[in-house]
């Protein structure tokens, strides 16, 4: 290691000496180069001329001279001079030359990168070109093939053919001599079998001469069946019968070594046998004599032909003179030739002739084929004379006969037109009197103007493709006899005749195709967003707005959803904003004015042009509510959130109620009648103010749209028009009325807001206090809003609720207040509004899940009823149940439900919605789909579709513990909870306490047995009708007392049913009147405040 580093060291520093010796030329430093090695080389002993002979003589390179070296060399000193002999180049000099050959050995590299480059691309071309040779080669040479094999398949069916039309013609001309000859032999008889010992007669050539003319004699469907078991025939000469007291000696058969021991012969042994003996192959198979149809008959020769085995059917084959390729093939091919001669050969005189000359025409056309025309017309004719199975048209129903086809589109069309013939042709005008069969061309003339009506002649024939007009103008709205609709749901409106006015025209447009085809990639390929980065900012708006021309509803969502965030990140613009500006309702005020600068205003802020168009066409003018005299009149709010008040009707002579004042508003004759209704809307007044208020409330909507506010009063003033006639406003009114009873209490009545009740404040006060703070069911909470807000919070994202909806932050607890009813003024409801509430999303979207699970119950499980419209259909279905009852009478009792939103415990509600999730969760069922928005729920899959949200059943048990558990509610500004009862004002509220009551119910049907078949009810939220067939025999008469007894106890203990029938079979049911008469339940629509009016 020492030595490493001493010598690097000593490396160094020579370097460094030679470093200091100033700037020296290149020979300089190419000669010290070579110092080095000379003195290894004189070291060692070297020369020139030899090793080891001394040290070598020095070589000058530049004149070739021994004993100096270049740098010292006279000529270099001659030629450039100088005090020194030696050049000494300057520093800017070796600089700018080293520049020089760097650049210039750039510009190599780079011209070789490019050739290289050139190289490499021709390469791959020749290759490519290489492969695409290859390829068309192999295609060529498999297209080749292909034809060949197409020629050969050809070529052996055409051989085919020709087989079977020769075949058929011997066979014809052999059965013409089997029938004469049948004929001829139609009077001899065949006699039958003697049994015993037979005696031989006559000789061996008599015999012989015998058997022939019995072989002719006897039909080949009657071989097989006189054929002996050992393989002689029948017609064979008789012989003596062996006795039957032993084996039979001395007679030996073929097959007699193969069957000792094991039986009969088989039957490949048998055919065999017969084919050995020169027998008929076709022997067995029946001929077409007996058989009505060719498809039957076929059917069993296929059979029979199909029993043979190979070797027969070889021979068979053989014997016709075809090939053999297969048994299948042999099959098909002889169970054809057998029906062709034995059966359509049995045809009526009238038709022999042309079928002879059909017969003659084919074999002139088998002998001298010309060419493909000629071969077709060919197929066909033997198609349909020998082998019509070949003809694959038309299917086969089980009843073995075709199907009725269906008619052609010329054939339709031909109807149709017959149809219209009497029709008239559609024609429209316009109201310069102008006339033209096509729709489309009237709206595009009348797109824009003014006067947009339309004259329809009527008719049936349309000169324009309907579907066409609905695709490009269906969205257009239409005026037509005082019904407003869209023109794709008017054709039948058209066909009518009449006139018809569009309100507005809308023309869809099909977009521009470059645009299209960017978007289309976008959605096939999500890595081409990044290039929406390098667009500005009006090809970015213009890609937006083609977005409408896609189809998809979800694929349109999610293009804009896309563009919008680059929009958003590069340039600050929302386009999705919507802007709507609503202006409190006045007769005076002209929307149309105020659009108008609003629009200007638009245009003046956008950054474009572009900009501006899209936000143009998505304004929108909406009137808001105006006060009505309730909102400028009530003040029961106020009233209610103080702990204490103090009466203010001492001194007043007005109607009581007990000892305080409580009256109705319109029972005061002093009073204006408009005040009296308090749903009246109260009119503005011709001011300044008015003016003032306008530009204000402009100012505003435009801070909401995100706008700049420059509303002006001048521009407000020019959009309010002066009102013709002049009449006194309400707020004078309203404001004497309040003034005269100061410090009374003005609220709506439960049931009829219209109405106004004015009462004492003590009143009021007793009424929140006892519905309230002396209830039970309500604890106060001694914690401040923010702590019991922020707890609320985390139990809602532990459970995992943040999936269903989303928490309000800004959300707060209701403020209950309380409402007398319209019945009984002294009796008050309590109202909690829940729109406030953080978690309002989640619930709405649980509350639509509950809906769908009580709503998918059975209906014999429980007496739910969705809708006040089911009631006629439900009612029905009790008739039809008891009309099926024998002897007996059907009776009916009602009930109100009470107390079930305040006194019902939460360990009751968790267990109704546990028991109705455990109904469906036995169905496989664990979660379900609701639409974020509107309604809509479904137990589906939707996967992939937006606007669908997925709610487990666990997530439906969560929610409904944390709305029990998390019921908070301001009264006279504290907070208290609900520790038991259904929450109120909730949307959740209804569904669990019909689930709660269907639990119940179904429990009580359960506990009836065999009864439960004696019992039908209807029951909508608290109401409820329950019907009971009583049976006239001693069985069932004390069961009905029985079963509504069971009924009144078969709800929770803390709920209380009221009886609201008069016990004479008839009451009130949902604004009707129920009654029974003779065993079928009546009933009829009554007001339910008729008395009154």
């Amino acid at each position: 290691m020492g030595s490493k580093r001493s010598e690097s060291w000593g490396r160094y520093d020579r370097y460094r000496e030679n470093d200091g010796r100033g700037w020296d030329t290149e020979d300089e430093r190419r000669e010290r180069g070579r110092e080095p090695e000379r003195r290894h080389d004189e070291r060692r002993g070297f020369s020139a001329d030899g090793r080891g002979e001394g040290p070598r003589p020095v070589k000058c390179y530049e004149c070739g001279e021994l004993g100096h070296y270049k740098s010292q060399c006279p000529r270099l000193q001659g030629r450039f001079g100088g005090g020194g002999g030696i050049l000494n180049l300057s520093r800017e000099i070796e600089e700018s030359l080293s520049a020089v050959g760097k650049m210039a050995k750039q510009v190599l590299d780079k011209q070789r990168e490019v050739e290289a480059g050139k190289q490499e691309a021709e390469a791959k071309l020749k290759k490519e070109e290489e492969e695409k040779a290859k390829r068309e080669e192999e295609a060529r040479v498999a297209l080749e093939k292909k034809q060949a094999k197409e020629e050969k398949e050809k070529k052996k069916n055409w051989e085919l053919r020709k087989l079977l039309a020769k075949q058929a013609e011997e066979y014809e001309l052999k059965m013409e001599k089997l029938v004469g000859l049948s004929k001829k032999l139609k009077g001899v008889t065949i006699g039958t079998k003697e049994r015993g010992k037979m005696k031989k007669v006559s000789s061996s050539s008599e015999d012989a001469d015998d058997d022939e003319a019995e072989e002719e004699a006897t039909p080949l469907k009657d071989k097989r069946k006189r054929r002996d078991p050992t393989g002689g025939a029948v017609n064979s000469p008789p012989v003596e019968t062996p006795k039957k007291h032993g084996k039979q000696e001395g007679v030996d058969t073929p097959t007699s070594q193969r069957r000792k021991g094991r039986g009969r012969p088989s039957k490949a042994d048998a055919q065999a046998a017969r084919m050995e003996k020169g027998e008929d192959p076709w022997e067995g198979v029946p001929m077409g004599e007996k058989f009505a149809t060719e498809a039957a008959y076929r059917k069993v020769v296929r059979r029979a032909i199909g029993s043979f085995y190979p070797e027969t059917l070889k021979l068979m084959c053989k014997g016709a003179g075809l090939p053999f390729y297969g048994v299948n093939d042999a099959i098909d091919t002889l169970t054809e030739l057998r029906v062709t001669n034995c059966y359509r050969g049995k045809k009526a005189p009238s038709q022999s002739s042309s079928r002879t000359t059909e017969d003659e025409q084919i074999r002139g056309e088998i002998q001298d084929p010309q060419d493909r025309a000629d071969l077709e017309p060919l197929e066909s004719k033997l198609i349909r004379r020998w082998c019509p199975g070949l003809n694959v048209n038309g299917w086969k129903d089980g009843r073995n006969r075709k199907k009725k086809r269906r008619k052609g589109r010329k054939e339709r069309k031909k109807k149709k037109r017959e149809y219209f013939d009497e029709e008239k042709v559609l024609r429209f005008y316009d109201e310069k009197g102008k006339s033209s069969g096509k729709l489309s061309e009237l709206i595009k003339s009348i797109k824009g103007k003014k006067e947009r009506s339309i004259v329809s002649s009527g008719g049936k024939i349309w000169l324009e493709d309907w579907g066409v007009i609905k695709r490009v103008f269906g969205e257009s709205d239409m005026l037509f006899q005082n019904a407003r609709s869209k023109l794709r749901n008017s054709k039948h409106d058209l066909e009518q005749g009449g006139e018809v006015r569009f309100m507005r025209v809308r023309e869809r447009t099909s977009g521009n195709p470059v645009l299209k085809k960017q978007l289309y990639q976008l959605l096939k390929c999500p890595w081409s967003k990044k290039k929406l980065d390098d667009l500005q900012l009006d090809q970015l708006i213009d890609l937006y707005q083609e977005t409408k021309c896609i189809t998809r509803k979800c694929s349109r969502k999610s293009l804009r959803d896309t563009i919008d965030k680059v929009l958003k990140r590069k340039f600050g613009v929302n386009l999705r904003r919507r802007v709507v500006v609503g202006v409190k309702y006045d007769d005076r005020i002209s929307r149309a004015e105020i659009r108008k600068y609003l629009v200007k205003k638009i245009g003046e802020q956008s950054l474009l042009p572009a900009e501006a168009k899209p936000r143009c066409q998505k304004l929108r003018m909406v009137w808001r509510k105006n006060q009505t005299v309730g909102c400028l009149l009530h003040n029961h709010r106020r009233f209610s959130r103080l702990l204490a008040t103090v009466c203010s009707c001492a001194d007043l002579q007005l109607p009581r109620q007990g000892e305080h004042v409580a009256f109705r508003l319109s029972s005061r004759g002093e009073v204006d009648s408009r005040i009296r209704n308090a749903k009246n809307v109260v009119r503005g007044i011709d001011s300044s103010n008015e003016e003032i208020k306008l530009c204000t409330e402009l100012n505003e909507e435009m801070k909401k749209a995100g706008l700049e506010p420059t509303w002006t009063l001048h521009q407000a003033r020019s959009c309010i028009q002066k009102r013709r006639g002049s009449q006194d406003g309400l707020i004078d009114e309203v404001e004497k009325v309040k003034q005269k009873w100061d410090g009374l209490v003005f609220c709506q009545l439960d049931k009829n807001p219209s109405e106004t009740l004015v009462m004492c404040p003590v009143l009021y006060e007793e009424a929140m206090r006892t519905m309230f703070w002396e209830n039970k069911a309500f604890d106060p909470v001694w914690r401040r809003e923010e702590e019991v807000m922020v707890k609320a919070k985390k139990e809602f994202e532990e459970k995992g609720l943040t999936t269903v909806g989303s928490w309000n932050g800004k959300g707060s607890w209701g403020k209950a207040y309380v409402l007398p009813k319209h019945k009984d003024t002294s009796k008050f409801r309590p109202i909690s509004p829940s729109f406030p509430k953080p978690a309002r999303l989640a619930n709405q979207r649980v509350t639509r899940a509950l809906n769908l699970l009580l709503f998918s119950l059975p209906k014999n499980c429980n007496f739910n009823l969705k809708s006040t419209n089911l009631m006629k259909s439900r009612l029905d279905d009790v008739n039809k149940w008891a009309s099926k009852k024998k002897k007996g009478e059907l009776k009916g009792v009602a009930y109100d439900i009470k107390e079930m939103s305040s006194r019902l415990p939460h360990d009751s509600v968790r267990k109704a919605i546990d028991c109705i999730l455990s109904v469906f969760e036995r169905k496989g069922k664990k979660h379900l789909l609701v639409r974020t928005r509107g309604k809509g729920a479904s137990f589906g899959v939707k996967k992939g579709e937006e606007g669908w949200v997925k709610i487990t059943f666990e997530m439906i048990r969560q929610m409904v513990d944390f709305d029990l558990s998390n019921a908070f509610i301001w009264v006279s500004d504290r907070l208290i909870r609900r520790r038991e009862g259904i929450p109120m004002g909730k949307s959740s509220s209804p569904p669990i306490a019909c689930i709660l009551c269907a639990f119940y119910e179904f429990k009580f049907l359960n506990s009836l047995g065999k009864d439960v078949g004696l019992v039908r009810g209807i029951r909508l939220v608290d109401d409820v009708s329950l019907f009971v067939w009583q049976g006239w025999d001693k069985k069932n008469r004390g069961k009905v007392d029985d079963i509504i007894s069971r009924f009144e106890k078969a709800y929770d203990p803390k709920l209380a049913l009221k009886k609201t029938d008069d016990g004479q079979n008839e009451w009130s049911f949902l604004g009707c009147r129920m009654k029974i008469e003779v065993g079928v339940v009546v009933s009829w629509y009554r007001a339910k405040n008729f008395k009154e009016i």
